[in-house]
């Protein structure tokens, strides 16, 4: 047995280091000079013939530059056999989900994580500690351990501070940066894709400001097409204005879930004719709701 999982860890470790090599454009000889090992000693590594020391081991993940637990655990491939459609998003799509009830909010929330899981992609969770807490327990109740999914990279939980508000106000330009890096961060690493989960909340948006946080959800539509990057917007109805919504979640998203039904949003603005000013013919409050009105029942049709 002792013998088999140390065969299965060299497998492992080396399965990685080729695919990985491969991925940058690498010769053998390439990574060897990168992580100061003989081109020989990598093509041994490949071949899963080599007991490396945790020395090697970290020299190589230095080279890559990303993390141990990378290299020496396995992703496992996910079988589900239940319909996800509400995962199925184009890479590149940003959606934004307008949710009544935590039920709503969930019926979005799980699809979308599961299919990156399926996909290989990696999961960025910016969340409040309950959303992440329902996540990890909705998961292990699947069979999925998000722990072991954050240990291989998978996953990654950050709060609303850590992103939003890292130097203590709102950074719209800091943000996308932070999801550029992410997302060639995720490409380097081996996954096949980037997914982001963000929580509006009300603490958040009256920091940035209505105005600021809607030219962000803008901004972000000259970035998200042609990367590998699929967003979910989250917008409890209940904690904002209309006029808010209508501005900063129906005009900005090309994709909108209106009470967890998807619908491609025929009152998308692109960025360059976006003004996001509010103003408007009738009241905001009666154009959502006759803007709502009429893309739940295109959802049901």
């Amino acid at each position: 047995m002792k013998q088999y999982i140390k065969h299965q860890i060299l497998r492992i470790f080396g399965d990685k280091v080729k695919q990985l090599r491969i991925s940058r454009g690498w010769s053998q000889e390439n990574l060897g000079i990168r992580a100061r090992l003989h081109r020989t000693y990598i093509g041994s590594i490949e071949r899963n013939e080599r007991n490396i020391s945790l020395l090697n081991v970290e020299r190589i993940a230095r080279a890559f530059e990303v993390p141990v637990q990378l290299l020496i655990t396995e992703r496992k491939s996910l079988k589900m056999n239940y319909r996800d459609d509400k995962g199925a998003l184009d890479q590149g799509a940003h959606a934004g989900s307008i949710y009544r009830t935590k039920e709503e909010r969930f019926a979005v929330i799980m699809p979308f994580l599961i299919n990156a899981l399926k996909k290989r992609e990696k999961c960025l969770c910016i969340v409040e500690n309950d959303t992440k807490n329902t996540i990890v327990d909705k998961l292990h109740k699947r069979g999925i351990s998000a722990d072991k999914c954050s240990q291989w990279g998978q996953f990654l939980f950050l709060s609303v501070e850590q992103v939003y508000l890292k130097n203590g106000y709102f950074d719209s330009e800091g943000v996308v940066n932070i999801f550029k890096n992410l997302h060639q961060d995720a490409l380097s690493e081996g996954f096949y894709g980037l997914r982001i989960i963000a929580e509006a909340t009300k603490r958040l948006i009256d920091s940035a400001g209505h105005k600021n946080f809607t030219q962000y959800e803008t901004r972000l539509n000259y970035f998200f097409p042609g990367t590998k990057v699929t967003a979910l917007d989250l917008y409890e109805e209940d904690a904002f204005n209309k006029e808010f919504l209508l501005n900063a979640v129906v005009l900005t998203h090309p994709k909108i879930f209106f009470y967890d039904r998807l619908v491609d949003n025929t009152y998308y603005k692109h960025p360059h004719v976006f003004t996001g000013d509010g103003k408007h013919r009738s009241p905001a409050d009666d154009v959502y709701e006759r803007i709502k009105a009429e893309l739940l029942e295109k959802a049901l049709n």
